[in-house]
């Protein structure tokens, strides 16, 4: 007589041919199956059972295994976002990570959406 036995696996993991397999970083487990993490959310390890916002200051795509920063001239300051914003004229973005911009001083500008610094005036003749 055969009998026929059920395979238990471990929370993060799924049932895969036989045997159980933890879902991939970028992943993670719900029920039956590995979904990838949304956009503003990552997984860094296999294995996981929900995925972890971005911070502020930070961004990422579907299946993250990490979030990366908004570059310099950009900003976040929002957590669990899929993208940064850009630093509007009159202010910059003068690190990456930012999660806001920068006013530009009395006698200075930045006209340059992605600039990192603001400029002086040009003396007017």
């Amino acid at each position: 007589m055969t009998e026929c036995k059920k395979v238990e696996c471990k929370e993060g993991e799924i049932l895969k041919e036989g045997k159980c397999e933890p879902c991939p970083a970028g992943q993670y487990q719900l029920q039956d199956q590995c979904l990838p993490c949304a956009a503003g959310t990552f997984s860094d390890k296999p294995g996981s059972t929900t995925c972890s916002k971005c911070s502020v200051g930070h961004y990422s795509s579907e299946g993250a295994v990490k979030c990366e920063e908004c570059g310099v001239g950009h900003y976040q300051d929002k957590s669990g976002q899929a993208y940064c914003e850009t630093c509007f004229p009159g202010y910059f973005g003068p690190a990456p990570a930012a999660s806001s911009c920068v006013k530009c001083q009395a006698g200075f500008f930045n006209l340059l959406r992605d600039n990192p610094r603001a400029n002086n005036v040009p003396p007017v003749l």
